[in-house]
């Protein structure tokens, strides 16, 4: 029985994983609106985060993390594929599961369009969630306030 899921999925504007812990550094993180006063436009930088729940029975196999932008169901932008093996921690108990912390970094990101995109994220080929982001005419700002 296969046992890994999907505990958390954020947009950030930069995230990574360091250091012998294997601790996720998150730059501000959890939003789902992009504000550009014309389209197309470029995204400079943005992370999809995501930590997964691995299984003991599963800790030693190799995986794979797939991360796509989706727009109407379509592909519309960058794909990023990432394996990863997982192994157990020296103080785990026989039986325990094991957090897998990601980061998938987009450069450049183009947009055609506003309106709401998706990124899809699956692990080993099963959909384990769809992140909403949103791009959204920037904000008028008024004259003389």
């Amino acid at each position: 029985m296969y046992h890994m899921r999907l505990t958390t999925a954020m947009l950030a504007d930069a995230a990574r994983v360091a250091g012998d812990d294997h601790k996720l550094y998150i730059h501000g993180g959890g939003w789902d609106r992009i504000f550009a006063p014309t389209v197309p436009t470029t995204h400079p930088l943005l992370a999809v985060v995501v930590v997964i729940e691995v299984d003991y029975s599963e800790a030693l196999i190799d995986h794979r993390g797939v991360i796509e932008l989706i727009r109407e169901g379509e592909p519309v932008g960058p794909r990023a594929e990432l394996g990863f093996k997982t192994g157990h921690s020296p103080h785990s108990m026989r039986g325990e599961s094991t957090l897998v912390p990601l980061t998938f970094t987009f450069r450049g990101l183009r947009l055609d369009s506003y309106g709401t995109y998706e990124w899809v994220i699956s692990l080993d080929d099963e959909i384990q969630a769809t992140l909403p982001m949103r791009l959204m005419p920037a904000p008028q700002s008024k004259a003389g306030s």
